[in-house]
């Protein structure tokens, strides 16, 4: 698409393009895509610290030069701003803000979008030393102060996480969840025995993620698929190894073999022990089950669940061994409940794309 529109994406951190392995690398590039989609070129200024101050002093240039950007968005680094090279000290202090305040002196609007929080919560202080538990806090509140002068717009993955940053801000504050991708021929490949349904889990299975109720559930009626990285699983495995049985696959697939894989199932599941760390938290992952067209169960009581509610998505439960029980049993014997939710994802799936989420910076910096 040809256009002049131009806007500046920020992220203080090191992406790769190629192979993006989490959320935090996933995120930045559909949007980057979204944006383009929307009609943007795109300046891009990311990586660590001397291929940022190049691509800082290119579009810094630009402005001199009279080159006019719409606005500015900008994305957290799950480490604060100052300590994202790979030693983690602030060998680059002033890169990142001095660049923000440049362009907000230059009449540009600016969003940031606010990653996590989980820095603010025991088990992160509980797992490292107590003086670099100060140390690292004392640049995520640093990070926060900063935003509250220089930032329009913080965007959080869900508005229930505002009441767990430790720092009372004077701006706008919006949620901006993941999207959806457009998949196509989801409907080439679908289980088709209605007999053993097929379900998938995708992601984390560490203390914080644990699915050992969700395997426990996994008798001869049902098959689980588990996609995991293979040094988590390395790492989890005497803790899951009692609950494994031959209707459990454990894999290591990413890319179009993760696709061909959510292709083959039936029901997407988030029954994850439930936390206060994740009552605000928004995967990637859920978003990307939508995408194929999956159903989710999930847990009742957090943000993923009032999405599942709000838009007859899936199913939201207790977290009880029992209830899930009572559920697969239902949805053995009631295929046409799975029809019904999947028929609702197609009917919202326009609503929540990559491509609305960028309409909506878009929208909020410059309306």
């Amino acid at each position: 698409m040809s256009t002049n529109k131009r806007m500046i994406f920020h992220l203080p951190d090191f992406i790769d393009f190629n192979n993006p392995i989490s959320g935090s690398q996933v995120r930045p590039l559909k949007l980057i895509n979204a944006f383009k989609e929307i009609g943007y070129n795109v300046d891009v200024v990311c990586g660590y610290g001397n291929e940022r101050k190049q691509k800082i002093k290119k579009v810094k240039q630009k402005i001199k030069n009279g080159v006019i950007y719409d606005f500015v968005y900008s994305e957290s680094s799950t480490t604060p701003t100052l300590l994202t090279e790979k030693c983690h000290l602030p060998i680059f202090p002033f890169l990142d803000f001095s660049f923000l305040f440049f362009c907000k002196r230059n009449k540009l609007k600016i969003a940031l979008f606010y990653r996590d929080i989980y820095w603010n919560f025991d088990f992160f202080k509980k797992n490292i030393y107590f003086i670099k538990y100060l140390y690292l806090r004392f640049f995520y509140l640093l990070d926060l102060r900063i935003y509250n002068r220089i930032v329009d717009v913080l965007f959080l993955p869900s508005l229930r996480m505002k009441d767990f940053i430790p720092y009372k801000f004077d701006i706008t504050i919006d949620e901006l969840p993941p999207g959806v991708d457009k998949i196509e021929d989801k409907h080439l490949i679908k289980n088709k025995n209605l007999n053993k349904l097929q379900l998938i889990y995708v992601g984390d299975i560490s203390e914080l993620y644990r699915i050992d109720l969700l395997m426990k559930s996994i008798s001869c009626d049902y098959k689980l698929n588990v996609c995991c990285r293979k040094v988590d699983w390395d790492k989890n495995f005497d803790y899951y190894r009692t609950f494994l049985n031959s209707n459990i696959r454990i894999l290591h697939y990413s890319g179009e073999m993760l696709k061909e894989i959510y292709l083959t199932n039936d029901i997407a599941c988030l029954f994850i022990e439930p936390s206060l760390y994740r009552s605000f938290s928004v995967p990637v992952k859920f978003f990307e089950y939508l995408s194929f067209e999956l159903p989710v169960i999930g847990v009742k009581g957090n943000t993923i669940a009032d999405f599942i509610d709000k838009y007859n998505v899936g199913w939201t439960i207790n977290y009880s061994e029992n209830e899930l029980n009572d559920l697969l049993l239902y949805l053995k014997c009631n295929p046409d409940a799975i029809k019904e939710k999947v028929d609702n994802i197609k009917r919202i799936m326009h609503k929540i794309t990559w491509h609305q989420r960028a309409l909506r910076v878009k929208n909020l910096l410059l309306n």
